[in-house]
């Protein structure tokens, strides 16, 4: 299990995740839109939330913002207060 991190000229374009070992990282070398990969070791238990929040922190160029789900692995602390901020937002607005 780990995240990996995929940098074109020190800039991080890309992050995932995988649980099968190197399939999925290797999937993307022949993109060649980056030229360097970090891999970043995680826990079965932790991985989608250590997923989601290098990709809060970083942005990367190539990432939608949220994190893939697993089943029964928590939510990313930062997409819960997205979500609650959100649904604060369309209360305080519908509120006429």
């Amino acid at each position: 299990n780990f995240v990996y991190i995929l940098k074109k000229d020190d800039l991080i374009v890309y992050i995932g995740r995988t649980q099968n070992g190197k399939g999925r990282p290797s999937s993307h070398f022949a993109k060649r839109w980056f030229n360097k990969i970090d891999i970043l070791p995680s826990s079965k238990q932790n991985i989608v939330n250590d997923e989601c929040l290098m990709i809060h922190l970083h942005q990367p160029k190539y990432n939608k913002i949220k994190s893939g789900n697993i089943k029964y692995a928590s939510e990313c602390k930062i997409c819960t207060k997205i979500k609650e901020i959100n649904k604060n937002i369309d209360w305080i607005f519908n509120k006429k």
